[in-house]
C-alpha cells in the first residue's frame, strides 16, 4: 500500500502549528482574491444582475436600496463572495496538503485525482444555480404576481443579492457530493450497495436540501433536485469503481 510520511511522528502541538500555517495561506489566498475582486465588483454586479434585466425592461420589477450604506455593503459582499469562489481551489489545496502526510501513497494519488474534479463540480454548481435555478425562480414569482395580483414589485437590492450569493455558494458546496461520497467509499464507510439501499432516503434528503437552498416554490426545488439526484447516482457508480479497484 505504500508508506506514510514521517510527519506522522509530529507531536500534537506541531500538528496544530502545521494546521495554522495552512490556514494562514488559505486566508491570504482569500484576502488576495478579495482585493482583486474589488476592482471588478462593478462588472460582477452587472453580471449578477443579468437574471433581472428582461424583467426590468418589461417594467415588472425594480431594484432599490432603502439604506444609504446599502450599495457599499453590496459592493463588499460581491467582492468577498467572488474572492471566496476564486480562492476555493487554493483553500481546498491547502486542506489536502494538511491531511496528505497521514495518507498512503495510493490515497495521495486518489486525493490529487479528486482535486480537479472537486473544483469542476464547485464551479458547475455555481453556474447551474446562477444560469438556471435563480432566473427560473425569479421569473416564476414575478409572473405569478403579474398574472394574479398585479402589484408593482420593488425589490430591495440587499435581499436580492443576499439570496443570489447564498444560493450560488451553497450550490457549489452541495455539488461536492460525489467527492465526499468517493472519500467515504475509499475509507470503507459506504459502498455502492449501501447507496442503492439508501436511495429513497437520499431522495428525501435531496428534496429537503433543495427546499432550503432554493426559493420556496416547487419548480425551483425540482429544477435543483434533478442535478443533485444525478450526482448521487454518479456517486453510486464511483463507489462501485472504487470497490472494484481498491477492494
Amino acid at each position: 500500500m505504500g508508506k506514510k510520511s514521517n510527519s506522522n511522528n509530529l507531536t500534537f502541538l506541531e500538528h496544530l502549528e502545521e494546521l495554522r500555517w495552512h490556514l494562514i495561506k488559505a486566508l491570504l489566498a482569500l484576502i488576495v482574491c478579495f482585493i482583486i475582486s474589488m476592482f471588478f465588483a462593478g462588472n460582477i454586479f452587472e453580471i449578477l444582475k443579468e437574471p433581472l434585466l428582461e424583467l426590468e425592461k418589461e417594467n415588472l420589477i425594480k431594484l432599490y436600496s432603502d439604506r444609504l450604506q446599502g450599495p457599499f455593503v453590496i459592493y463588499l459582499k460581491i467582492s468577498l463572495m467572488s474572492g471566496l469562489v476564486l480562492s476555493f481551489p487554493i483553500i481546498l489545496f491547502q486542506l489536502i496538503r494538511f491531511i496528505l502526510p497521514a495518507l498512503y501513497k495510493s490515497e495521495k494519488r486518489f486525493m490529487f485525482i479528486g482535486l480537479p474534479f472537486s473544483v469542476i463540480l464547485f464551479f458547475a454548481g455555481t453556474f447551474i444555480s446562477y444560469k438556471f435555478v435563480v432566473p427560473f425562480a425569479i421569473r416564476f414569482f414575478v409572473m405569478f404576481n403579474d398574472y394574479y395580483l398585479g402589484i408593482e414589485m420593488i425589490v430591495m437590492v440587499q435581499n436580492y443579492f443576499d439570496l443570489l450569493l447564498s444560493m450560488i455558494l451553497l450550490s457549489g458546496l452541495v455539488f461536492q457530493l460525489p467527492i465526499v461520497m468517493s472519500i467515504l467509499a475509499r475509507i470503507g464507510l459506504i459502498s455502492a450497495e449501501k447507496l442503492k439501499k439508501w436511495r429513497p432516503i437520499a431522495i428525501i434528503v435531496i428534496m429537503s436540501v433543495s427546499a432550503i437552498i432554493t426559493p420556496p416554490d416547487p419548480f425551483s426545488m425540482i429544477a435543483f433536485s434533478i442535478p443533485l439526484f444525478l450526482l448521487y447516482e454518479l456517486s453510486v457508480l464511483i463507489s462501485k469503481y472504487i470497490r472494484k479497484k481498491y477492494g
